[in-house]
């Protein structure tokens, strides 16, 4: 069983492969946050074509009859 979590939006685009170059965290930290919950995470953009999309796949445990189902992993928040 999994969660599966889909996010598109129609701007600009980027290229992943200049994001995930030295000195840029934001994708590598999304990726590092998704392995730590046994998340599987892919993202599509381009910088020649509208928009962008996040997919992350999440794994939950099924619930018993009358209870909430449950994460795999552990899933911890990060503020500043």
């Amino acid at each position: 069983h999994k969660l599966i979590l889909s996010i598109e939006d129609n701007g600009v685009g980027f290229d992943i492969q200049q994001a995930l170059r030295k000195g840029h965290h934001g994708l590598l930290n999304i990726n590092q946050r998704a392995l730590s919950i046994q998340a599987n995470v892919e993202w599509s953009a381009s910088r020649f074509t509208s928009g962008s999309c996040f997919k992350m796949s999440i794994p939950v445990t099924p619930a018993e009859p009358g209870s909430e189902p449950k994460l795999t992993g552990k899933l911890t928040a990060h503020g500043n």
